[in-house]
């Protein structure tokens, strides 16, 4: 009996040696130490052993109380080891997995989940490798959303937070699957498309803007965004990296600059940047020093060529004495909230101007642009009131001119400031009537008094019949629901005639008068009183 319970000792001892071999075999062959290699010898030592001790427990006739001890012995030495290399397994499992967690974090963005930019430069080194190989090419677009400060500002950074989560949820279940996009950052975004080309290119752009323009609901806040994204091609504008993502940051800014749907690189863009840049970092002590001028061009009525009012269009005086247009530098200001100064000393040089034109007899009204930036401001009624006052001016004499793209990145609160204003009596128009895609809708939600058709519209009306229906149209839908409808860029006498016959209210542009300084525009005023 002893004999048979020493060699079912044993016999269960080598299974459970044969047991531990087969993973200390496996993390050997992973496990650089040596130490593996060792006890993987070391236990197919022991199970020769332990076969050679069946062996002489066979041979024995009677076994003794002394090999039925030896026999526990090494039974209890075979679930010894079957234990340390359990535990062992599992120890290094759960140090692979954290490594892997850590591998993993630290090459993608804790917020949206997707790769970070450490993950895209190593995939965009490995995409140029390839690519220099197969000879083929592919395409690095960046973008970055639109005022997505003033939504951090205005909603608070956890709104910004869960919107940039939605919408790299939306963008990765969107995008095509070859499509590797990454967070470069704040609100930074990068995609690298493989064999790429202009039209592929040109249909994801589409895509994008269409996917950002759908409202995202966040806490209740329904939300608009866009973006201008700039691209470049390998190996068109670049073989590395580096060169790719600087080129593309270019254009990506000249996309945003100039409102565009999508910028290619170019050469000749890295010397207009510089120039930007060095108007960007002048900016503050302009305004700081009120080195700007404003001019005023007029807006008549149609019917009787009487003057209605004139629009207040910034200028920036130059060293070498020329006057900088407002497109090249406010942008740049945009892009912060400079342009909040700049707008506040437009209304308080306007509205003084008007309150001395008043009080010479020209009972005008003043037009001035504001922005989306403006609207973020809880405080511009206020400020609004306070030069009205200051001036003796009725608020019904400002007209403050608001174009689509101010309204639709944050309609609650852009809503909410111009409902303010036409409270106070304070006139809003909308510009560049029929540019954007929810113009109708904003008829009927804004608080407006007028529109301006775009002047894309007006170019060639006297001979284009399809911007004829187009104007007449607006002028119908505006004259129904008891807006003043104004046409900006009227640039001949047809057009006026043509204007008046279609019953436009007001008319704007050079073949009326050029926008003027102050001096020439009162000469002005007074000629054509």
């Amino acid at each position: 009996m002893i004999k048979y319970m020493a060699l079912g000792l044993t016999i269960i001892g080598v299974i459970f040696l044969l047991y531990a071999a087969r993973p200390t075999l496996k993390i050997s062959t992973t496990e650089s130490h040596r130490g593996w290699q060792v006890l993987l010898a070391l236990i197919c030592f022991f199970i020769v052993g332990y076969m050679v001790y069946i062996a002489v427990l066979l041979s024995v006739p009677n076994a003794t109380v002394i090999n039925l001890i030896m026999a526990s012995i090494l039974f209890g030495g075979s679930i010894f080891v079957v234990l340390v290399i359990y535990l062992s397994r599992v120890t290094l499992e759960q140090s692979h997995q954290v490594a892997s967690q850590e591998q993993y974090n630290a090459l993608h963005d804790d917020l949206t989940g997707l790769p970070n930019r450490k993950y895209l430069l190593q995939h965009l080194d490995r995409q140029v490798d390839d690519a220099k190989t197969s000879q083929l090419s592919f395409a690095v677009m960046l973008l970055d959303l639109d005022e997505f400060k003033s939504i951090n500002d205005t909603l608070g950074h956890f709104v910004g937070d869960l919107l940039l989560a939605q919408l790299a949820s939306r963008l990765q279940d969107r995008l095509a699957p070859d499509i590797f996009l990454a967070r470069m950052g704040g609100d930074e975004f990068a995609l690298v498309v493989p064999d790429a080309d202009p039209v592929r290119i040109n249909s994801l752009s589409v895509n994008i803007r269409n996917y950002l323009r759908e409202p995202f609901d966040i806490d209740g806040h329904m939300i608009s965004i866009s973006a201008c994204p700039g691209v470049v091609y390998f190996p068109t504008h670049g073989d590395s990296t580096a060169i790719l993502l600087q080129r593309a940051d270019i254009a990506m800014y000249m996309a945003k600059r100039q409102k565009l749907l999508l910028v290619t690189y170019d050469t000749g863009m890295a010397a207009m940047t510089k120039k930007n840049l060095a108007l960007a970092a002048r900016l503050p002590a302009a305004i700081a020093q009120q080195e700007f001028e404003l001019f005023y061009q007029p807006l008549m009525h149609s019917d009787n060529q009487q003057i209605f009012g004139v629009e207040a269009l910034i200028r920036w005086p130059q060293p070498d004495q020329t006057l900088l247009p407002p497109d090249l530098f406010i942008p740049l200001a945009e892009q912060s909230y400079l342009i909040r100064d700049i707008t506040r000393w437009v209304l308080q040089t306007g509205l003084r101007q008007l309150g001395e034109w008043h009080a010479a007899g020209h009972k005008i009204t003043l037009q001035v642009n504001i922005s989306s930036r403006d609207l973020d401001e809880n405080t511009l009624s206020g400020f609004i009131v306070e030069q009205l006052h200051a001036n003796n001016l009725p608020a019904s004499c400002l007209t403050l001119e608001i174009t689509e793209s101010a309204i639709v990145r944050n309609r609650t609160q852009a809503l909410k400031i111009l409902a303010e204003l036409s409270e106070l009596g304070v006139c809003v128009s909308l510009d560049d009537f029929g540019t954007g895609y929810s113009s109708m809708t904003l008829l009927d939600e804004l608080p407006l008094k007028q529109v301006k058709i775009d002047r894309s519209f007006v170019v060639n009306i006297e001979s284009n019949h399809s911007h004829q229906a187009i104007v007449q149209s607006t002028i119908n839908l505006g004259s129904s629901l008891g807006l003043m409808v104004v046409a900006e860029g009227i640039e001949n006498r047809q057009q006026v005639t043509l204007l008046a016959a279609l019953g436009c209210d007001l008319l704007q542009g050079f073949f009326i008068a050029k926008p003027m300084d102050t001096g020439a525009c009162s000469r002005w005023l007074q000629d054509n009183k």
